[in-house]
């Protein structure tokens, strides 16, 4: 099973939401992937934080992920950060462990991204 999320790097995103949330939306119709569910989700405000974590945009959880479905999804990610601004971050997770992050990317896609999600997002 692929457990794999991907949202902005950023908790500032009042003005960017209904973009994000429509890029997103559009995304996941298209991605040839089960498993997907859109997110937008802030925890709460926290001792010394000025803004709450933000989780807005895509979770995977899928038996059936491809080096192509993430070379799409990296795709579109690095052309959203161009159009929005913002550096994403992509990651997994374990319960209960909670999440870990796997890959940055901005305007460019780093190398070798696609074979580290793939295995980092891999859970038994």
């Amino acid at each position: 099973m692929y457990r794999l999320f991907a949202y902005p790097d950023s908790s500032d995103l009042y003005d960017l939401e209904e973009e994000l949330l429509s890029a997103f939306e559009q995304f996941a119709r298209s991605w040839p992937v089960d498993g997907i569910e859109l997110t937008n989700k802030k925890a709460p405000l926290m001792e010394g934080q000025e803004l709450p974590d933000w989780n807005l945009g895509l979770r995977v959880e899928s038996a059936n992920l491809t080096r192509e479905n993430v070379e799409e999804l990296l795709s579109f990610v690095s052309q959203l950060s161009r159009k929005v601004n913002l550096p994403f971050v992509l990651g997994t997770w374990e319960r209960p462990l909670g999440t870990r992050d796997l890959c940055f990317v901005d305007r460019h896609v780093p190398d070798g991204a696609a074979g580290l999600i793939l295995g980092g997002a891999y859970a038994a």
